[in-house]
């Protein structure tokens, strides 16, 4: 985990930051000990260390090189809020199969240039949360109602989202499945 603030007090002008705040991409560079490869799924958060509150989070895919980097982080001047950012490997959750709230998670059709829907099946009716992660990190989300038995829910909401490459997740309290959806 590491803090980040934009430097108001420095000696020289030019290294103080004129504004309370300002978004931007933060690269981790140069990493001791941490060493993802190229392609790993990381997940990252950041928080407000004075409160223990998560401000943002999202995942973000290892570049070439090892290069990891968390799009779009708000950060503000050393007296307005420090920030923490830590960034972690992307976990598998291991219940057995009876234990699980939901499986089979499929997107259909996929690739998509239209409307796509995710295909999933519920061990008992739950709320649940879908989410829509870019390979830049960028964050979408609602909340669902998931059946026992077979859904279908609809990914007509994201229709707007540019072509590419994103992870779909279907997140009920500590389970989550993740699955790669292509938008055409």
């Amino acid at each position: 985990m590491t803090s980040a603030w934009l430097e108001s007090g420095a000696a020289f002008d030019n290294d103080n930051c004129p504004l309370n705040s300002l978004t931007a991409d933060v690269a981790i560079r140069k990493p001791q000990f941490f060493k993802p490869a190229a392609g790993e799924i990381l997940n990252w958060r950041v928080i407000d260390p004075a409160t223990q509150n998560e401000l943002q989070s999202g995942m973000v895919t290892v570049q070439a090189g090892g290069l990891v980097v968390i799009p779009q982080v708000d950060v503000y001047k050393e007296n307005i809020r420090k920030v923490q950012i830590s960034v972690s490997k992307a976990s598998i959750g291991t219940l057995e199969p009876s234990q699980l709230l939901f499986s089979n998670l499929k997107i259909v059709p996929n690739p998509s240039p239209d409307d796509a829907f995710v295909l999933v099946v519920a061990a008992k009716n739950t709320p649940a949360r879908l989410r829509i992660i870019s390979t830049a990190g960028a964050v979408s989300s609602f909340e669902t109602n998931l059946f026992e038995g077979p859904n279908q829910i609809s990914l007509g909401r994201f229709q707007n989202l540019p072509e590419g490459f994103y992870w779909v997740e279907v997140i009920f309290e500590n389970e989550h499945k993740a699955a790669k959806w292509i938008k055409l």
